[in-house]
């Protein structure tokens, strides 16, 4: 329940790009507090998951981004 209500609570003072990213990071801070709290190692294909959903967080920020500052320079 309490990261549910910290998430609430950063969701009313971070914009939507601005926590849409780090959402999409949770998995990669979950796998990495195993890794050193509980000693857990994650499959190359589980690596490979992660790795995408860093790479496609990444892109949706550029697109975005990108996109805002095309519609300011018109």
């Amino acid at each position: 329940a309490l990261p549910f209500t910290l998430e609430m609570i950063a969701l009313r003072s971070l914009t939507p790009l601005s926590f849409g990213t780090l959402m999409s990071l949770e998995p990669a801070v979950a796998a990495l507090s195993g890794f050193i709290f509980l000693g857990e190692t994650l499959l190359w294909n589980q690596w490979l998951a992660l790795g995408t959903i860093i790479i496609a967080s990444i892109g949706c920020t550029f697109t975005t981004q990108h996109a805002r500052q095309q519609k300011v320079d018109k």
